[in-house]
């Protein structure tokens, strides 16, 4: 103390001295020389003693000369604030502390206690300690090591926020991880959470980019938003049994994340829960199929969810077989038409005379544009249409040719039964005699069924509602500009075993598989109508550019050159409900 009196005493000095001599003619006399060395002297020593004060109702603290900051006495420590209204700690902002000691008796740690102490690289902390106050050491980026005492139960939000230990275990009295806590921890590779934690708040670990897994006890019941948002080494999460919720934006950009396990307990999915997930490629769910297809999964940037293979609990690893996920039927007319009817397409199929403007619009007008559909289907199919929408299905049912193939309907049919069987199962066509467990190479040819002629012709027609007409239009346009994304998503799509279905200008196949993959090509097998067995298509890395600049998927199939539509089949699954629920069973 006596020293600031002496010290303030010579700036009161040097005040007056410089009133009465201009100050460049001051600092080169003989005075000024001894002025200024007085007081850098006073400045040194005033900066090498130790200070104290008060920091509590029951606790001082003692700052030495040599940067150890040293709290004492019994109870809590004041809470602080870094922003307005200020109430700023003793010590804010002081670089020079390089130590920090509480010593026993100290009960809990201060809001933003030591905020803005970036130079401070270690901590000793009391078994006495239960509480770490919010913003406590956030930004103590010096601090590799911290031993938290088993007696703490609670570790405020962003009390560690960009703290770079590597290594932190949580005692099993903290039963919450509160929001941020742990945030842009970027050197934190391995954290053990309490046996008890009930819950993770939200951007608890958000940018703990060294981070490569995480053990979430059982005791979890909820995990909140952004709570791993950037953790971009994460590989593999196991969520515990408990969860029910994965919030929006959990795992966003966990661009390294592999494997992730759910919970048959899940019932929600939030939006962007996966967004930027590009290495997803493994899901395995507790339950069984069908509960898997009873969560909610919000379609906003989940798009990584749809090309992971879903691994429950009574699905075996599949793969598409022919003689048993194909029909057994071709896309030819003698499997949907029969007497007259076949003579009548067979003559203008075969003939080579084209299709005259009386048969487009008047022969079998009563039969929507030749493509038999009982008016229960067609009424189940166009219930929910506006009039306007309504209007335009017709047009389209009975503007295109004479029934030119139900390629659409067979594909569609055939993917969505070796996808999701709890969806599409035969058992509801009662007149086949089929059970749940029958496969598609087991449905009846159209022409012999009406059933089966409904299902095929309810899914061929549904391509014309206005919403997958949107659809188709929408993957038109993504092939011609952004081609690479596009081929990309194909290509991991069917590696991971899920089917695309994909036109052919005026024909739709399925691309089943990758077989190989050469300098400028895959080599993708297929299953397409016309044929009985798996065909292969060459599907070319460089785009077709036409015209007008824009790239189209560039396909060799059959020794013919030409493009390729891919249509997603999730995006054909979440058609509107304004429309269809495309369930016709």
């Amino acid at each position: 103390m006596k020293k600031h009196l002496r010290l303030l005493a010579w700036l009161l000095s040097l005040t007056m001295l410089c009133e009465l001599l201009p100050f460049a003619a001051f600092a080169q006399s003989d005075v000024g020389e001894v002025a200024a060395a007085t007081l850098a002297t006073l400045l040194e020593e005033t900066n090498s003693t130790e200070s104290t004060g008060k920091c509590g109702d029951n606790l001082t603290y003692t700052l030495s000369a040599d940067g150890v900051l040293t709290i004492s006495g019994t109870g809590a420590m004041y809470d602080y604030n870094a922003t307005p209204p200020y109430n700023i700690s003793p010590w804010f902002q002081n670089l020079n502390i390089a130590r920090v000691i509480l010593n026993d008796g100290v009960s809990s740690i201060g809001t933003s206690a030591f905020r803005g102490c970036y130079k401070i690289t270690s901590v000793s902390l009391p078994n006495s300690l239960t509480s770490i106050g919010y913003d406590a050491f956030d930004g103590c980026s010096d601090i590799t090591n911290i031993t938290l005492p088993q007696n703490l139960s609670k570790i405020g939000g962003y009390a560690f926020a960009s703290v770079n230990f590597t290594s932190i275990e949580i005692p099993d009295s903290v039963t919450s991880i509160e929001q941020y806590t742990f945030a842009n921890c970027k050197k934190l590779e391995q954290i053990t959470l309490s046996s008890n934690t009930l819950s993770i708040g939200e951007g608890a670990f958000n940018s703990c980019s060294s981070l490569t897994a995480i053990e979430l006890p059982e005791s979890v019941t909820n995990i909140d938003r952004f709570a791993f948002w950037n953790c971009s080494s994460l590989d593999n999460v196991t969520l515990p049994s408990e969860i029910t919720t994965i919030n929006e934006n959990s795992f966003l950009n966990c661009t390294s994340l592999s494997t992730i396990s759910i919970p048959a307990s899940v019932t929600s999915i939030g939006s962007s829960a996966f967004y930027g997930c590009s290495t997803l490629k493994d899901v395995y769910f507790s339950g069984s199929q069908s509960q898997w297809n009873s969560i909610t999964i919000d379609a906003y940037q989940n798009d990584s969810l749809k090309y992971a293979v879903i691994h429950c609990q009574d699905s075996e690893e599949k793969h598409f077989t022919f003689e048993r996920d194909n029909p057994s039927f071709l896309n030819q007319a003698k499997y949907f038409f029969q007497g007259s009817e076949l003579n009548y397409w067979n003559q203008k199929y075969n003939s080579g005379r084209p299709i005259s403007f009386t048969d487009r619009f008047f022969h079998h007008f009563n039969q929507y544009a030749s493509v038999h559909l009982s008016q229960e289907k067609y009424n189940q199919l166009t219930k929910n249409l506006s009039p306007a929408a309504l209007q335009w299905f017709n047009l389209k049912m009975r503007s295109g040719n004479l029934w030119g193939g139900s390629c659409y309907g067979m594909v569609l049919v055939s993917a969505i039964h070796y996808m999701d069987p709890d969806r599409l199962s035969y058992a509801q066509l009662a007149s086949t005699g089929l059970d749940a467990d029958s496969a598609t190479y087991s449905l009846p040819a159209p022409v012999d069924n009406s059933n089966v002629e409904d299902l095929i012709n309810y899914y061929y027609a549904s391509q014309l509602l206005p919403t997958q007409y949107k659809i188709l239009s929408n993957c038109l346009y993504n092939c011609a500009n952004d081609y690479d994304r596009v081929l990309n998503e194909i290509v991991t799509s069917l590696s991971h075993g899920i089917p695309v279905i994909a036109s052919l200008s005026n024909h739709e196949i399925m691309l089943l598989n990758v077989k190989a993959e050469l300098n400028d090509h895959y080599v993708l097998g297929i299953y397409d109508p016309n044929e009985a067995t798996e065909q292969t298509l060459l599907l070319y890395k460089s785009p077709y550019i036409d015209a007008d600049g824009d790239g189209y998927l560039n396909i060799n199939y059959k020794n013919k050159q030409t493009q390729l539509n891919p249509i997603p089949l999730a995006a054909i699954l979440t058609i509107s409900m304004s429309e269809t629920t495309l369930t016709p069973l």
